[in-house]
């Protein structure tokens, strides 16, 4: 898609990764092999009851292809923000997303958005902020035209492998898959307006059309940048 208009906001809070290089910190014992990190890395394990590992205000968790992925808000990993939007043939699209991401390796990040496809040229900041309510959401679809994408949510993931994986590549079929924003609250936050709580089943495809299924997943994370 061609965008006459791409802004991104990426709001990284990782003030971990300022502490950690501090030369009077005391150094951290090695992981044991096997061992379940809990310091806001990522994390995968199989089949664990692991709600109560979620330390961190802000965290993607899900069982995706039968392994649980638990990427959280810490030492390593931060909460963002990404904006874009543009022309398509016969209208305008804006995607709102968020991400939990490690800003050093690319991989194991995740989050959500929201696809709004627009008849006219523009679309205003009250318009992206109508984007998210609290309710049930179909899937949507990014495409390069008004005609043919769709309005609604997607769920995104990027392995362990760099393998990118989004609800809306392939076939994008959903049929049986659910997705809701559970909370939208306005917040005094320098780097958000919102903090938003998801919850959403569904399947994910790579570029090559291979799908894996996404199992009870939530997210909590910042959005709408100021």
């Amino acid at each position: 898609m061609k965008f006459t208009f791409l802004k991104v906001f990426l709001v990284i809070c990782c003030l971990g990764l300022l502490t950690s290089c501090d030369k009077d910190e005391t150094e951290e014992p090695e992981d044991k092999p096997g061992e379940i990190e809990n310091n806001g890395s990522d994390n995968e394990t199989e089949g664990s009851d692991n709600e109560s590992r979620i330390t961190s205000t802000f965290y993607f968790h899900a069982t995706i292809d039968g392994k649980e992925v638990l990427i959280q808000d810490g030492k390593f990993v931060g909460s963002g923000i990404s904006s874009s939007a543009g022309i398509v043939e016969g209208g305008y699209v804006a995607v709102e997303s968020t991400i939990l991401i490690n800003p050093v390796e690319q991989k194991n990040h995740a989050g959500f958005g929201i696809i709004k496809y627009f008849p006219n040229n523009s679309v205003s900041s009250k318009d992206k902020e109508a984007m998210f309510t609290e309710r049930a959401y179909v899937f949507g679809k990014k495409t390069n035209s008004y005609h043919t994408g769709f309005d609604g949510a997607y769920v995104h993931y990027l392995d362990e492998n760099g393998v990118n994986w989004r609800s809306d590549y392939g076939s994008g079929d959903q049929r049986g898959s659910s997705f809701e924003i559970t909370e939208h609250k306005a917040v005094q936050d320098f780097n958000a307006k919102y903090y938003t709580t998801a919850k959403f089943d569904c399947v994910l495809y790579d570029s090559s059309g291979n799908s894996i299924k996404l199992e009870n997943g939530v997210c909590k994370s910042r959005t709408l940048a100021h």
